[in-house]
């Protein structure tokens, strides 16, 4: 996205939650979004592999690695009770 993470989260945060992020949710999403990032840099074939998941085409000038990195941090929000059960 070539925002630093933080603005990413905070857009994030945003739309799912509608209210900033507490440090400690701010220091789980930054290290699941890191883990995933060394991870995918050493295995893009994987990152690729999960993009192909859904219906919806992943656009050619989009990063695989950073997207499935982003895609797994994004699956963090959607699956918070807060979310859930608003």
């Amino acid at each position: 996205s070539g925002l630093p993470v933080g603005s990413d989260l905070e857009f994030a945060d945003e739309l799912t939650l509608g209210r900033a992020l507490k440090p400690t949710e701010r220091t789980a999403l930054e290290r699941t979004r890191a883990t995933f990032a060394t991870y995918y840099e050493k295995n893009p074939a994987e990152a690729r592999a999960l993009l192909t998941v859904g219906e919806t085409p992943v656009g050619k000038n989009l990063d695989p690695v950073e997207l499935a990195q982003w895609t797994l941090v994004s699956s963090q929000f959607f699956n918070l009770d807060e979310f859930l059960t608003k």
